[in-house]
């Protein structure tokens, strides 16, 4: 199911160069990721992917809306001379919301996908998800490259929006990750507390949707409230110091790049 939430990365992340190219792709990415966990039947997979088509239709205009106002509030930020980590708290709550309505405008496709689940698509899924679950915590045992891998993703997404990052940038972010270790340990743990909840849902026959919308729109309960707090004021403080650092050259590029997403995102919701 998180390959549901991931498809709007072309939209959050702007990682396609056009976002309608990134809408139009989505389905049949999503789909195919979704498969890859339940291993479903052709039909059930077109059924799935038709749903996805239509929600995306329905939700895109909304979205794109809620997004254009997202940018206006960073390019009204990113006209500061400093930021604090207090602003970017503020601006990434703001963000928060906007997941929890994405994840209704999809409602329908989580139903598509959760009716029905067959007996071996539930033990497919359980098979799968350990298998997942365990590579990834096998994958911090080496601390060293556990904790590049996740510098080299921070510095990635930041590229695309900065064509220069500073070697002071990059250190920043390796300290940040660094300092951060144990709760990305503890986010895998959470992953896999989610998932073993799930299939014990699945099994029981008991009504999923819900209980999947709830935890992909940030309502998890068993997040550790103490660890969760710790890592999200030193998230801001990051964020706020890595753009601190920024020149004036890659602030008005920056401020270019998200002026040419608004333009796209305004062609998508008719303004």
């Amino acid at each position: 199911m998180k390959a549901l939430i991931l498809s709007l990365g072309f939209l959050f992340l702007f990682s396609c160069s056009k976002i309608e190219t990134g809408l139009k792709l989505a389905p049949r990415i999503v789909t195919s990721k979704i498969d890859d966990a339940f291993d479903f039947k052709s039909d059930k997979k077109a059924a799935i992917r038709s749903q996805i088509e239509k929600d995306i239709g329905l939700g895109k205009r909304p979205l794109a809306i809620a997004l254009i106002e997202h940018i206006d509030a960073l390019l009204a930020l990113s006209k500061k001379d400093e930021v604090t980590s207090r602003e970017i708290d503020l601006f990434i709550e703001t963000l928060r919301k906007t997941q929890l309505q994405t994840i209704q405008l999809f409602k329908t496709s989580f139903e598509t996908v959760l009716s029905d689940m067959q007996d071996e698509e539930v033990v497919y899924f359980k098979k799968h998800s350990d298998r997942k679950l365990k590579n990834d915590l096998e994958e911090t045992t080496d601390r060293k490259d556990f904790l590049n891998a996740r510098k080299n993703s921070i510095i990635k997404t930041y590229s695309f929006f900065f064509k220069n990052i500073s070697d002071k940038q990059k250190k920043l972010t390796e300290d940040f990750v660094n300092r951060n270790y144990a709760y990305f340990v503890e986010r895998i743990k959470i992953r896999k507390q989610f998932s073993d909840n799930f299939h014990l849902k699945l099994v029981a026959k008991e009504p999923t949707a819900s209980f999947v919308m709830s935890y992909f729109g940030g309502g998890a309960k068993e997040f550790n409230q103490v660890s969760v707090k710790n890592y999200f004021e030193d998230f801001y403080k990051f964020q706020a110091d890595f753009w601190n650092m920024t020149t004036q050259v890659e602030r008005e590029g920056f401020r270019k790049t998200l002026n040419g997403y608004k333009d796209e995102l305004k062609k998508i919701a008719g303004l």
